[in-house]
């Protein structure tokens, strides 16, 4: 009977030892497993960053090439004594009033979240196109 029970007492012992040594390992695991994911997460968050980036300079580099236009414009007209016609004044104001929507795309660009960004990205790349094209077909003809 002593032998039984000894038995039994170390029969239970060895699969505790087991279970415990198993439960264990299924926990490196996990946290391998989660060691995994927080990395795909701060790739993702790294990744969406530089997109941010990436675009803010797109749109600085709009901005900054229609304004260093205009300025040339206007130092031209100076020169030559030209004056700009009413079509052409209410264009550029069009133009002012779409580089002004841009700069507040610009400002929103640090507020978005990764749930939205590829929806807000396409729209402010779309826009950022728009004001492009207008630009360029509002200097098409002149000397810039």
């Amino acid at each position: 009977m002593k032998l039984t029970k000894r038995i039994l007492g170390i029969i239970s012992a060895i699969v505790f030892s087991v279970s415990l040594y198993s439960c264990n390992g299924n926990m490196n695991n996990d946290s391998g497993n989660d060691t995994r994911m927080d990395r795909k997460m701060e790739n993702a968050q790294e990744d969406i960053q530089k997109e941010k980036n990436d675009l803010r300079a797109e749109i600085k580099e709009a901005i900054n090439d229609f304004d260093q236009r205009i300025d040339k414009m206007k130092s031209n007209m100076e020169e030559s004594g030209d004056k700009m016609d009413e079509k052409s004044e209410e264009a550029l104001e069009n133009l002012k009033d779409a580089r002004d929507k841009l700069e507040d795309r610009l400002d929103e660009i640090g507020d978005e979240t990764s749930e939205n960004w590829k929806e807000f990205k396409t729209d402010v790349k779309d826009q950022t196109q728009k004001f492009d094209d207008k630009v360029e077909k509002f200097f098409e003809g002149k000397n810039d």
